[in-house]
């Protein structure tokens, strides 16, 4: 091996490990380097436009601009460069010589992205081994009686493993809004996947000492919609009315159809929320911290989740919330045309 070559193969090691995009092209205007986060930030497999000239694929024509820009030696700033995605970020062209150019597109555009798709290959390879464990700590109470302190223990393991799963679970879903994931939109019944919700929450409300009501339009409740995000949503806001409700009340699952949309509403008589922290309940990681109530377990990602997906949809969640006297979540959206 050359010396070029070995000082190549050592800058394409450095350029993989860096967060900021980077493109580099030959003399002939072919792509010979493309990092994990140009993929990212371009939306293409690095295979797909390697030894390819920039003007034969979509998504690496839109640098042709920026590269006719910068003569050799010479090194030029762009402000504003538009992504395939519609984000706009930084662009530098780098000259060094005719055989090699280089562009690197920066700014919280890329590195929001780079970060994001990290997180979700990480997170991603943790859920096979928690959900392995779980497995595992699950078969320790088929294999003989258990005494009551090991029972506890057991018991306190499982929750342990579903509160890791959760949160995986929650997490892969902000990679997937971060990454600004697609909807799988098919026309669905809101009215049929808020009963499947109650449903599924009826052992956790059982637990609560908290009641289920559910209030729905007989009629098909139709919206054009990805099914598993909005079950996502109705469980979230319903699964937290439980949480913060107080022991012996009613929580209430309200599906309508209103004019030409369909209202999806959750009610409790629960702690409610302070107006401080209102303007904040949807940000990512915050929790509410209420003064006479038991600590209650989360992530403080649902809410922020839900409301992401709803305005994936066109709508958004709206909240009205008394202190002492409970909380109301609604959202709309558009009837579905017939099929």
């Amino acid at each position: 091996m050359t010396t070029q070559e070995m000082l190549r193969d050592m800058l394409e090691i450095v350029c993989r490990s860096v967060s900021d995009a980077l493109v580099a092209v030959d003399q002939a205007g072919c792509v010979h380097i493309l990092n994990e986060a140009a993929e990212v930030a371009l939306g293409v497999d690095a295979t797909d436009v390697l030894g390819q000239p920039l003007a034969d694929h979509p998504a690496t024509q839109g640098l042709e601009t920026l590269f006719e820009m910068a003569r050799v030696g010479e090194e030029v700033q762009v402000d504003e460069f538009a992504l395939p995605s519609g984000s706009v970020c930084k662009a530098k062209v780098v000259s060094p010589s005719e055989a090699d150019r280089f562009v690197v597109l920066s700014g919280p555009a890329i590195s929001g992205y780079w970060l994001a798709n990290q997180m979700g290959v990480v997170v991603h390879k943790l859920k096979t081994p928690i959900a392995s464990t779980k497995s595992l700590i699950d078969m320790v109470g088929a294999m003989g009686k258990l005494n009551k302190k090991q029972t506890d223990y057991h018991q306190r393991a499982l929750n342990s493993m579903d509160s890791l799963l959760d949160l995986v679970h929650k997490l892969l879903d902000v990679t997937w809004l971060e990454t600004d994931g697609e909807l799988y939109l098919a026309q669905v019944d809101l009215g049929e996947i808020a009963r499947q919700s109650a449903a599924e929450l009826e052992p956790m409300a059982a637990q609560h000492q908290v009641q289920i009501a559910l209030d729905i339009t007989p009629a098909p409740c139709k919206v054009e919609g990805d099914e598993r995000r909005l079950e996502d949503v109705i469980s979230n806001l319903l699964s937290n009315a439980i949480k913060y409700s107080f022991e012996d009340s009613t929580v209430r699952l309200v599906v309508h159809n209103s004019a030409d949309e369909i209202v999806v509403r959750v009610e409790d008589d629960g702690i409610g929320i302070e107006p401080e922290h209102l303007p904040h309940i949807f940000e990512h990681f915050y929790r509410v911290r209420a003064r006479h109530k038991r600590r209650v377990e989360g992530s403080g990602l649902g809410l922020a989740i839900a409301q992401a997906v709803v305005e994936k949809h066109g709508s958004t969640i709206t909240v009205q919330s008394t202190p002492g006297e409970g909380s109301t979540f609604e959202f709309a959206l558009a009837c579905a045309g017939d099929e």
